[in-house]
């Protein structure tokens, strides 16, 4: 037990007599060795540990951040999304095309496709049959610069004595001099052979006209091969029925028809439109080949298609629409075309071609796209309308800029993209 301490007190009255008052005795108190380290609870993780893995997390949320922030300007840009001004108008008008046209005027270019195709048809009779082999020859005019009439079955000699006449009368050209060099004048001519029989079925030659001998033409006109004389024949000969080859020959027809427009479609350049039935057509049956129980027939045909360049094609549209400004029409291949003259084989090559179209065409404006990215060059977003609304062929206009929190678009036009959609996609 403690002793009880005493404190000393000065009384006010007697500042020189001291009293001596005992204190309350003290209370325990916990008393505590500073000089040993303070060891509190703990888990199993180290605190150093918790703070070196927080000090990790917080580099990289910064380091994302800066990251983010970084590729936004990486990849800094524009995307302006237009919607055309579009209509829906029915045609149902009539053209011209020329081969060679002026300034202005609609012209049309020329593909010409040709395919062969035979058939194999069983041989049920025997006959008798004299035929003659007949071929295509070029006749020359090398003696004067007057044309040469030679009329219909006009003689032509090969070396040996054969004997071939044309099956329609010629004018042949006279020659010509160019760059000091004589050319004489030619056409080609389909001979026939006079008399029937194998023996005229000869192989490419030239040709003198019996006609001229004892006249100065006579070594100034010639002829030559242009392919070799085929289908002369005499003797019992295997034939099929007439019909039978008839509708093969209208199956073959067909086919190659469609054989030639896909081929067609299929070569169509660039900017250059081809429609489906925009062609002549010609058939040709050639000789027949007969086998011991078969006689193969072979269908020919040459068809001319005419090439229409788009965009000449879309602004006589628009002219027969009466509309102005740029346009396109993406559905252009949708229209019904018509020749005004479908059985006129050499309507395509002479040089002028008379057509029409039918449908209901998309008439989409157009803009210049390369104008528009330079007048939207560094303007502010919430001044960007006032661009667009110089534009008539514009009809709405959605803005998006990169990063979000630009207000303007980027000082360089390349950076500026610009997509066009339509409402009826």
């Amino acid at each position: 037990m403690p002793k009880n301490l005493i404190q000393d007190v000065i009384p006010k009255d007697n500042p020189r007599s001291i009293k001596r008052i005992p204190l309350p005795p003290r209370r325990k108190t916990l008393s505590i060795d500073y000089s040993e380290p303070v060891q509190l609870p703990t888990t199993e993780d180290d605190m150093p540990v918790k703070k070196s893995r927080l000090w990790l997390w917080l580099i990289a949320l910064v380091s994302v951040a800066v990251l983010a922030f970084i590729s936004s300007y990486l990849f800094t840009g524009a995307t302006v999304v237009v919607t055309p001004v579009e209509e829906a108008l029915v045609i149902k008008s009539d053209f011209v095309a020329k081969r060679t046209g002026n300034s202005g005027e609609l012209t049309y270019g020329l593909m010409t496709l040709s395919k062969e195709m035979s058939r194999s048809i069983p041989a049920t009779k025997e006959e008798f049959v004299e035929e003659k082999a007949e071929g295509t020859i070029v006749i020359y005019n090398n003696f004067g610069t007057a044309v040469q009439r030679l009329v219909k079955n006009t003689r032509f000699e090969t070396p040996e004595g054969l004997v071939y006449r044309i099956l329609n009368s010629v004018d042949v050209p006279g020659k010509k001099t160019v760059d000091g060099k004589t050319i004489p004048g030619s056409i080609e001519a389909v001979v026939s052979a006079e008399a029937p029989g194998e023996k005229y079925n000869i192989n490419l030659t030239d040709f003198t006209i019996p006609g001229f001998k004892g006249d100065p033409r006579y070594n100034g006109f010639y002829a030559r091969s242009k392919n070799k004389m085929m289908g002369g024949f005499s003797g019992n000969k295997k034939i099929v029925d007439e019909k039978e080859v008839e509708q093969a020959r209208e199956v073959m027809q067909k086919e190659l028809k469609e054989k030639l427009i896909r081929d067609a479609e299929a070569q169509v350049p660039d900017g250059y439109v081809l429609f489906s039935n925009g062609f002549t057509a010609v058939f040709e049956a050639m000789p027949e080949k007969n086998t011991p129980n078969t006689v193969d027939i072979t269908e020919k045909a040459t068809f001319h298609f005419a090439l229409f360049n788009t965009a000449g094609l879309t602004e006589e549209i628009s002219k027969k629409l009466n509309k102005t400004g740029g346009a396109k029409i993406p559905n252009i291949k949708t229209l019904i075309f018509s020749l005004k003259n479908p059985n006129d084989a050499s309507l395509i090559e002479n040089g002028t071609l008379q057509f029409r179209l039918d449908g209901t065409v998309r008439f989409v404006r157009t803009f210049d796209e390369v104008q528009l990215k330079g007048e939207l060059v560094n303007k502010a977003r919430k001044n960007a309308e006032e661009v667009f609304l110089a534009y008539p062929g514009i009809k709405k206009a959605e803005i998006k800029i990169r990063p979000f929190w630009k207000m303007s678009f980027p000082s360089d036009p390349d950076d500026i993209r610009v997509v066009v959609v339509s409402e009826a996609q």
